[in-house]
């Protein structure tokens, strides 16, 4: 809940008044809006994110800021291949004016950045951490991949090659950490079986 809260909250910020992401507008095609502005399945599409997100972020032994900044990052990253996907190649969203990445302005990487700072800190406060230490790592790591896979399916076919680059990066980086997600994943479901023996 507090994540969708922070999220619409954010979302209907941008739409009502460009900050922090910069100046658009949803369509039709997503169903229908909170106020007229917000689509009812985006607050829910950051928190499917975002949980995946975090749980990379925490498996770093680092501190909690820093593990909130990766999460932000992780999260964010997934936008760099959404948002083309979704107003350049299809119109789910539009935005008024030029940017600097098929349309979108430079502001929307800042406001992503900051608002799922805030998402992973909501997580972390609200007793999230325990959660996702219960779940398989390699199943979370696996959701992330398949979801940015979709957007990022669609704009490699589409030739939006400067979004193709833009997330490599995290696909390779997940692919690093692959090993010791598995191993986590497998000390995990061996402390599990031996609790309920």
């Amino acid at each position: 809940v507090g994540v969708c809260g922070v999220a619409l909250t954010a979302e209907w910020l941008g739409t009502s008044t460009g900050f922090p992401f910069g100046e658009y507008r949803y369509t039709e095609l997503l169903g229908p809006r909170i106020d007229g502005k917000v689509p009812w399945l985006i607050p829910a599409s950051w928190f499917l994110m975002a949980l995946p997100s975090f749980a990379l972020a925490v498996e770093r032994k680092e501190s909690r800021l820093s593990q909130w900044l990766l999460g932000a990052v992780l999260l964010t990253a997934w936008d760099f291949s959404l948002d083309p996907a979704m107003s350049y190649l299809s119109p789910y969203w539009v935005w008024e004016g030029e940017g600097v990445l098929y349309g979108m302005p430079l502001l929307n990487v800042a406001g992503w950045l900051v608002t799922a700072f805030v998402i992973m800190a909501v997580l972390d406060w609200t007793g999230s951490r325990r959660v996702v230490e219960a779940l398989p790592r390699g199943f979370l790591a696996g959701y992330y991949l398949a979801v940015l896979g979709m957007s990022f399916g669609m704009v490699l076919v589409g030739g939006l090659w400067i979004s193709v680059a833009l997330t490599i990066p995290v696909i390779v980086w997940i692919g690093s950490q692959w090993p010791s997600i598995r191993a986590r994943t497998d000390v995990s479901g061996l402390a599990h079986a031996g609790s309920t023996s």
